[in-house]
């Protein structure tokens, strides 16, 4: 229990908007949101091709 007492944040982690570290914290956040979410949705738009075309081979 002392453990968790004595554990202290750092800036990022515990949300300074005044830091100097937060002004390359957000941005490469967003970049990693975006590419997260562009591959994401690569994958779903191949499921959804490959749904199609399978539906295409059935006839």
């Amino acid at each position: 229990m002392s453990s968790l007492l004595s554990a202290v944040a750092c800036s990022v982690c515990f949300g300074d908007p005044a830091a100097e570290v937060n002004r390359g914290i957000v941005p490469a956040l967003w970049v990693m949101l975006g590419l997260i979410a562009t591959i994401l949705s690569a994958i779903a738009w191949t499921g959804v091709s490959w749904a199609r075309r399978a539906k295409r081979l059935e006839l």
